[in-house]
């Protein structure tokens, strides 16, 4: 059958959480830390047992070289997470993405989709767009990493830090004004 190529998730959650919920629903309301734990015994085995879904889905927008991915373009799954770098059920999901692409490097690609609630997460947006300057100079994914990992601290002083921080060049980006 045709692989998996990536499913729509819920807003602000990680899809990764909305996966494992799907496939077993003794997932749901665990935390990621017990997720983690749990994957290579247990879920890792039942996805990736076989490469087969029985039930692939089409992105409405499909990924493209504009999206952040990370892992090869060749796997044959593809996690789409929609983010908000100020959620805390998208920072929990980060670890089990993580493994996912550890354990499966060469069948699993995870692509970032920026999904900020602005109306719960006021510097989401901004948090997002110093990830998008990150990215224009190669280092969205460490980025990325520094925000979910500093993600009560993503004040516009903090942000213009965390670029100092990764030697970013913000001066030519267009988001110079969230980032000091």
């Amino acid at each position: 059958g045709s692989p998996y190529r990536g499913a729509n998730g819920a807003a602000g959650n990680a899809l990764i959480l909305k996966l494992m919920a799907h496939l077993d629903p003794k997932w749901s309301g665990r935390h990621s830390h017990t997720i983690v734990q749990a994957l290579p015994t247990r879920f890792l085995r039942r996805i990736f047992g076989t490469m087969s879904t029985p039930h692939p889905v089409d992105l409405a927008v499909p990924v493209d070289s504009t999206d952040h991915t990370f892992g090869p373009d060749h796997a044959p799954i593809t996690v789409v997470e929609y983010g908000d770098f100020e959620c805390p059920n998208c920072k929990q999901a980060a670890p089990a993405v993580k493994l996912l692409l550890e354990r499966f490097p060469e069948r699993v690609r995870v692509a970032f989709r920026h999904f900020p609630l602005e109306g719960l997460h006021p510097h989401a947006l901004a948090a997002a767009e110093a990830a998008e300057c990150a990215g224009a100079q190669g280092r969205f994914w460490q980025m990325h990493d520094l925000l979910f990992a500093n993600q009560e601290h993503l004040s516009a002083k903090h942000l213009h830090g965390y670029a100092e921080r990764l030697q970013l060049d913000i001066s030519e980006n267009m988001v110079v004004q969230h980032l000091g």
